[in-house]
């Protein structure tokens, strides 16, 4: 399922258009579309991030509608083999090459396989032409010349049954009900792209090589190249490998649509539900054609949803807040589109959650919106587009490729960020409340599939009958006019007494400024993103200073605080408030760290500063919002000990961090430690006193502006008494083997979790020896764990490792619990040969190489600037970013032999298995 994000979401506009008679555009003049002698599309699109970087994409206009009954499940097979062995590379020789060079498997190197689609994606580097064309080539051969070798696909289908098993439990009973719901009666209900286990488990050369020569035809497949590479170059290597004659004749794959299906009722029950939600889907047609008609009607039903999403947060909003949440989505298919509006609510008000939503899209349906609803939100979708267009320059080829690539599947016309803002321009002049109203009729009135999942348990006895008879009971309801509160809000300026600048030191890479109330904060201009400003306050401390009940309330007080609203901007209004602004302010309490982060553009600048300043001399806590918030998440904590993976992590926890407090997760027994005024007293603690705080500013803005904010915002900012930096929490791990277990759920697999307390003490160093051992671990356990035993699908490596507490590594996958003890030897067995000294040197240069091609995109990000800063701020000169050079002196094989010695043992650990019911 493909989601269909466009306008706003989206950076670039794809317009359906599968006939070109009426068109009224072109693709945008930056997209360059050849066709190949033997019928290959290519597409070609300049970009330029990240820089000496392509993103390229072979996609097959096939997936798993195309498949006979016999093939279920082989398109997605086939996409496997394709990294398994082709005319010149055996076996996983091409995961092995790309690792080589410093690519990852999964990240640089990937694949999917969709109901229409089969994509192969690969990020190559373009400063080095050999590995370029190499790359090309490769690619070339994964595609016209896979090997499908029988004991290669005998070999791999035990890693498609591990992939299927990620998705049993709750998701594949999930995915059982949608076939019914959305998909019943059309060739989409029994053509999943994971297929059927029977026909994966006796796959066979013959089958898949049929479904290969029929679909992997030049005809019916398209190349797209995206990046940072001359054209006429990379037009040479493109045709060297892609251009070869192919004579014999090809059938274009049919295009099925869904069928449209009567209204109807679903009730779904689990004990893994943990919170009522409600959703309405309806079925509409793709348009033919890129009419006049088809173009508004499209920018329309964007109005539309926007409008229908911010209703539905006003009924969260409300002192009633009959839901917690609602929005309205689309899901995007070749032939068709699905609306779904969904909420969730308490499970004591369904029926008033089920009213709610339904009347929502119904009052609308009956009494439109106000001409200044309505215009509100055509500023508030132009003004995201123009923020998008304004920092065009700096979209990524990851982005782009995507886009392009649902451009080719389905014959779309490309509209970049500049086309789309003057095509929403010159539409909504023409777009009016009537169109708006006349929109919502016509959805309130098409055929609809409500379903409604509810936790399976005594107290909620609702049946399809009775849904049935809510859902009338509500469309029958009459509905009185509202008035609409469509006041201008409008935050006045702060009354501050401005600071000043006292000093300004240049160092190479940035620039440290201290301010007249002692706060000091690191600058740095960049132009990364041409229209990007982030300011972030932090200090150490976090909730490691308060008491266990503060800790608790800590959690979610910065986003109750920061959503209550300030001054004469209130919780029901917010939203309202933040049309047309574009600007986040999160507050934050880590465990052993607290700040601010402020995100905006150049024009919401000066807004977000306003707001900040009220939020930190004036902070308020909404009882509306309070009581909303806990009621849903009263809801979830009262359910969570039905979810397998919430006992799971419970356990760990138990074993490993032997309950202490502050690695606890949130039960319901920690409700009773939730009170709003708890939460707004932590608050205040962290936030309305800014001694012993740094600053960090980076991005698009100039020097002379960047002292006018720090001395107007900044420098007035309270410092009062010395507050506590973060204390010691004395989290210690236990001593030998600890083996537990917990027994939860249907799922078909098992989970496994294996840590390991980490014995060496925090340093730099130490801390790149850590995260290179991961990554080395990583490589070793897919080539052993994953190709060779067909153990996993995939599997987890990560360390949590800081000067704050005594760092852990963790290992876990899951698998068929038949091969349980198998998988876990075999992991212990390759973690074994690490620590006796055998380093994979493959893997160790795969690393080093890897460490240069993020390096080098990194340091061009405004990101990497941000955590760099922070940390240089924080740790001065015991921090430090490791060049490339520096990196390979230090991570090599003599050093990883004598490190892994002692960093964790062989007889320390916690293992933790999660079982299925069935298996006990």
């Amino acid at each position: 399922m493909k989601k269909k994000n466009l306008f706003i979401f989206m950076l670039f506009f794809i317009i359906s258009i599968l006939s070109f008679a009426e068109n009224l555009v072109n693709h945008s003049k930056g997209l360059i579309i050849k066709k190949l002698d033997n019928g290959m599309t290519y597409y070609f699109y300049k970009n330029s991030k990240p820089e000496n970087r392509v993103s390229l994409n072979v996609v097959v206009k096939a997936g798993s509608l195309q498949e006979e009954e016999n093939q279920k499940g082989l398109a997605h097979f086939i996409e496997h083999m394709a990294f398994n062995g082709t005319k010149n590379y055996e076996k996983n020789n091409i995961v092995k090459y790309f690792e080589s060079i410093g690519l990852n498997f999964g990240g640089d190197l990937n694949a999917h396989t969709s109901f229409y689609e089969t994509v192969y994606k690969l990020h190559l580097p373009t400063d080095d032409k050999e590995k370029f064309e190499k790359g090309v080539e490769i690619l070339k051969e994964m595609v016209f010349d896979a090997s499908l070798k029988q004991e290669d696909i005998d070999n791999e289908k035990e890693i498609i049954v591990e992939e299927w098993r990620l998705s049993q439990g709750l998701p594949e009973r999930i995915t059982s009900l949608w076939k019914e719901v959305f998909f019943d009666k059309s060739h989409y209900k029994d053509r999943f792209p994971i297929g059927e286990m029977d026909i994966i488990r006796g796959a066979n050369h013959s089958t898949m090589k049929d479904y290969y020569d029929k679909w992997y035809r030049p005809e019916n497949m398209g190349i797209i190249l995206v990046g940072d590479i001359d054209e006429a170059y990379a037009d040479s290597v493109i045709k060297k490998y892609f251009n070869f004659t192919d004579n014999s004749t090809f059938t274009k794959p049919e295009i099925y649509k869904l069928e449209e299906l009567p209204t109807d009722y679903f009730v779904f029950k689990d004990k893994e539900i943990i919170i009522p939600q409600f959703i309405m889907s309806f079925r509409t047609d793709n348009k033919n054609e890129y009419n006049k008609k088809n173009i508004k009607d499209e920018v329309t039903l964007e109005l539309f949803k926007n409008l229908l999403n911010s209703k539905l947060k006003d009924e969260s909003n409300s002192s009633k807040h009959p839901i917690i949440s609602g929005n309205i989505s689309e899901d995007s298919y070749i032939k068709d589109n699905l609306l779904i509006i969904s909420s969730s609510f308490e499970e004591k008000k369904i029926k008033e959650g089920i009213d709610s939503t339904i009347n929502t899209l119904k009052y609308i349906s009956k009494f439109g919106v106000s001409e200044k609803e309505l215009n509100l939100e055509k500023e508030n979708i132009l003004n995201n587009l123009k923020d998008k267009n304004n920092n065009k320059d700096s979209i990524l080829n990851r982005e782009l490729i995507g886009y392009l690539t649902d451009v080719f599947i389905s014959d779309d016309i490309f509209l970049d960020s500049e086309d789309t803002l003057k095509l929403f321009e010159s539409y909504f002049k023409e777009i009016t409340v009537k169109d708006i109203k006349e929109k919502a009729k016509e959805i309130y009135n098409d055929n609809t599939r409500f379903v409604l999942f509810v936790p399976e348990k005594d107290e909620i006895s609702i049946t399809k009958e009775s849904f049935k008879n809510i859902i009338l009971e509500s469309k029958n309801k009459k509905l009185e006019k509202k008035q609409n509160n469509n006041e201008v809000l409008i935050l006045k300026e702060p009354n501050l007494e401005r600071g000043k600048v006292e000093a300004i030191t240049t160092y190479t890479d940035y620039k440290e400024i201290k301010l007249s109330n002692g706060l000091s904060f690191l600058y740095k201009y960049t132009d990364f993103k041409k229209d990007d400003i982030t300011i972030k306050l932090f200090k150490e401390g976090g909730n490691s200073t308060l008491d266990d009940t503060e800790a608790i309330n800590s959690i979610f007080s910065g986003d109750f605080i920061f959503n209550s609203g300030v001054e004469n901007i209130t919780f029901e209004n917010l939203d309202r408030y933040f049309k047309g602004k574009n600007f986040s302010i999160s507050p934050y309490i880590n465990t052993y760290t607290e700040g601010i982060i402020i995100n905006s553009n150049k024009k919401s600048l000066n807004e977000a500063l306003k707001y900040f300043s009220y939020l930190v001399r004036n902070p308020k806590l909404s009882p509306e919002l309070y009581a909303n918030k806990i009621s849903g998440l009263s809801n979830i904590l009262n359910n969570r000990e039905n979810l397998p993976s919430e006992l799971f992590s419970d356990k760990v926890i138990e074993l490993l961090y032997s309950n202490h407090p502050r690695k606890l997760n949130l039960s319901k027994e920690d409700f009773k430690h939730f009170y709003n005024e708890d939460m707004l007293n932590v608050f205040k603690k962290k936030f309305t006193n800014f001694n012993g705080y740094s600053g960090v500013i980076v991005g698009s803005i100039p020097e002379i502006e960047t002292i006018e904010i720090l001395e107007k915002y900044f420098a007035s900012l309270p410092i009062e008494n010395d507050i506590e930096s973060w204390k010691n929490l004395n989290i210690t791990y236990p001593d030998g083997i600890i083996k537990g277990e917990v027994t939860k759920g249907i799922d078909k697999k098992i989970r496994v979790n294996l840590s390991y307390p980490i014995y060496s003490e925090y340093s730099l160093e130490n801390s790149y020896y850590i995260s290179s051992i991961a990554k080395i671990l990583r490589i070793n356990f897919i080539e052993e764990v994953r190709e060779k035993i067909s153990g996993v699908y995939g599997i987890s490596v990560s360390d949590d490792f800081s000067k704050y507490e005594k760092g852990v590594l963790n290992i876990s996958f899951s698998t068929d619990p038949k091969k349980k003890d198998i998988v876990i030897n075999k992991v212990q067995e390759e973690l074994k040969k690490l620590l006796d000294g055998n380093i994979n040197l493959e893997a160790l240069k795969s690393i080093q190489k890897n460490y240069k091609l993020s390096y080098e995109n990194n340091i061009k990000t405004n990101g990497y600037w941000i955590n760099y800063l922070s940390n240089k701020s924080l740790e001065k000169d015991n921090f430090k970013v490791l060049t490339p050079d520096e990196y390979n002196k230090l991570i090599n094989e003599k050093n990883l032999k004598n490190f892994v010695k002692d960093f964790i043992k062989n007889n320390n650990y916690v293992e933790v298995i999660l079982y299925p019911e069935s298996e006990k």
